[in-house]
């Protein structure tokens, strides 16, 4: 994250100076119109007005990018810890390395832990930007299909509130034109839910990956 943050610190700074010369040349042709100059007034005020449209929409990006994380290689993102509270009903805790913990009541078998990422690619690599990715959901599953489908079940969402211009809708619109970002790349990991049962995730190029932590988890997957 903190790459990723010193990152946008350096796009805010880009951004601020493109917003300072477009309000410049904004306020310079509107001058240059009001003094009767009717060619050079509306072209300059017409760069004015597009150096502080990039502006607003580089800071709306930076903003945004702020909510994901950066990850290289293999990546730990999430902690998930149990307690049954009755047949096919947890307490599961959800916690990250940066500290933040989300407590929610689980229906079912098996948990399930959604991950979007975003893989960089074409300019946005000269750029030097890093893959990012925000955990989505956590649910309940069961192992029967039939349960699945009539059982009571649970899912809960994970993204933090979206701040600034949405960069994952925004790339997946322009990709087929502007290849800068690879925003199919989402990703599921599903383990089966015990009593005091606890797993570490992890995120590398490819996929997230669930592993056994305890002895309980590892009683678990081994009886799953």
């Amino acid at each position: 994250m903190s790459q990723l943050m010193n990152l946008n610190a350096i796009w805010l700074i880009v951004f601020g100076v493109l917003l300072a010369a477009g309000l410049w040349l904004l306020i310079g042709g509107l001058a240059a119109l009001l003094r009767g100059r009717l060619l050079r007034g509306p072209i300059r005020a017409a760069f004015g007005l597009g150096f502080a449209a990039l502006a607003f929409l580089g800071a709306g990006i930076g903003i945004n990018l702020l909510t994901w994380n950066t990850f290289n290689q293999e990546t730990p993102v999430a902690t998930v810890s149990f307690v049954q509270l009755e047949p096919r009903q947890f307490e599961a805790r959800i916690g990250t390395p940066g500290g933040e913990e989300r407590i929610v009541i689980v229906n079912g078998d098996e948990w399930q832990l959604d991950a979007r990422v975003i893989k960089w690619k074409g300019f946005a690599l000269l750029l030097g930007l890093k893959p990012v990715y925000r955990l989505d959901r956590f649910s309940g599953r069961h192992s029967r299909v039939v349960d699945e489908r009539e059982a009571r079940r649970s899912v809960f969402g994970l993204s933090s509130t979206e701040h600034g211009l949405d960069v994952w809708k925004g790339a997946r619109r322009l990709e087929e034109w502007l290849p800068v970002a690879d925003t199919h790349y989402g990703s599921s990991v599903f383990m089966p839910m015990a009593d005091r049962a606890v797993f570490e995730i992890s995120l590398t190029e490819d996929a997230l990956i669930a592993r056994p932590a305890n002895g309980e988890a590892r009683s678990a997957v081994r009886n799953w």
